[in-house]
């Protein structure tokens, strides 16, 4: 028996090196590929920084917002529009209010408050039973941020006024 279990155990050691020695060649066969893409990468990179299409890619790409003074003019612009468009609502004059509203998400169509200004507009289209409208102008509010509140109750309450009830409470309970 001692001489079945040492067989045993060197048959098991014996195996045991065989997957070490696989592992390592496995190994050394995903390092050098690394090594490969890494170079290949490096040569992708140098060779567009000279290639004429980058000036014609960088001339395409938009500016970025921090490079961007007339950017922040138009943001502040759209939260005046959407302070005048409160006040509208605030006086029930909700044509105006669309308007205000309208006009500043063509100034931030999708910027960091754009939710909001189709969340209002959406607000202002309840008020004038155009429930269709407000149901679109909410899920575009969710589009651009999915946790807003208020285009959560505003689009639950355009479909219950439409009487899609199983829609108002999905929307009521997101």
């Amino acid at each position: 028996r001692r001489e079945q279990r040492r067989e045993e155990r060197s048959h098991a050691d014996s195996s045991r090196h065989q997957d070490d020695s696989a592992l390592s060649q496995n190994n050394d066969a995903d390092n050098s590929r690394h090594r490969d893409d890494s170079a290949f990468s490096q040569n992708i990179e140098a060779d567009f920084k000279t290639s004429p299409i980058k000036s014609l890619t960088e001339k395409m790409m938009p500016v970025s917002p921090e490079n961007n003074p007339q950017n922040q003019v138009d943001l502040d612009e759209a939260e005046r529009l959407k302070s005048v468009g409160n006040t509208y609502m605030q006086n029930k004059e909700y044509e105006q209010a669309i308007a205000s509203y309208t006009a500043a998400l063509k100034l931030s169509p999708a910027g960091s408050q754009s939710h909001i200004y189709y969340s209002n507009r959406a607000a202002a289209l309840l008020s004038m039973k155009r429930f269709e409208e407000a149901v679109l102008d909410s899920e575009r509010s969710l589009a651009l941020k999915s946790d807003y509140g208020k285009a959560h109750s505003r689009l639950g309450l355009a479909h219950f006024l439409l009487g899609n009830y199983r829609r108002a409470i999905e929307a009521y309970t997101v």
